[in-house]
Formats: C-alpha cells, sequence, structure tokens
C-alpha cells in the first residue's frame, strides 16, 4: 500500500510505503516483521537459497513507513494508511493511494 499526501515519519516525503502482511494458516519459517522498526525480514538459508534465488545472499531486509500486521482490522489499517490522504483531500490537496501485489494477495480487501 502506498499513500500520497500524508508526509513521511518525520521527513518531508510526501510518499509513505506500508505493507500489509497477509494472514496465513502456516507462518512462512524463512519470514519476520518487527512493527516499532516498521521492516521485514527474509532469512533465507544459503543451502534452501540455492533452489530459489540466483545468488548467495542469505539475509533480506526491508523498511517501511509502517508494517500493518496479519491481524489488523480495516478500521486500523484506514487510520494508519488512509486518514492523511483523505484529510488531505478535505483540504483540496490531491491525493492517491495505490495497492500493489501479486494476484489473490488481498488488495481489494484491502482497499
Amino acid at each position: 500500500l502506498s499513500s500520497m499526501g500524508g508526509g513521511g515519519k518525520g521527513d518531508n516525503s510526501n510518499i509513505e510505503i506500508f505493507v500489509r502482511i497477509k494472514p496465513t494458516h502456516k507462518a512462512a519459517p524463512y519470514f519476520s516483521y518487527d512493527l516499532p522498526e516498521s521492516k521485514v525480514d527474509f532469512n533465507i538459508p544459503r543451502d534452501a537459497a540455492l533452489g530459489y534465488v540466483n545468488n548467495q545472499r542469505e539475509h533480506y531486509e526491508y523498511k517501511f513507513n509502517g508494517v500493518i500486521p496479519p491481524d489488523a482490522k480495516q478500521d486500523e489499517v484506514f487510520e494508519k494508511v488512509a486518514r492523511g490522504a483523505l484529510n488531505g483531500v478535505m483540504e483540496g490537496i490531491n491525493s492517491t493511494i495505490f495497492a500493489y501485489g501479486q494476484t489473490g494477495s488481498g488488495k481489494t480487501f484491502t482497499m
């Protein structure tokens, strides 16, 4: 999810990037997220990475303006992602909320 018009965490950016973790029945063994740090981590052991990724890197870390956990309710998503953009619209500022992801990942549900 990306929101334009709300501003970032203490910076002058007009673009914020959020990631919503889709609820699953079984947690992925190589994936973790840190809500206070707003980051997600992929730790893929070297032997497993050989079959999936064409390099030897084991650790991938991505930082966002916010990480939305699997148990988040729709109103929490709205408050975190869309409230700032909507307030900007009400003040006459153009805003866009853009949902991007794989087919079946929950974009329509989130919007």
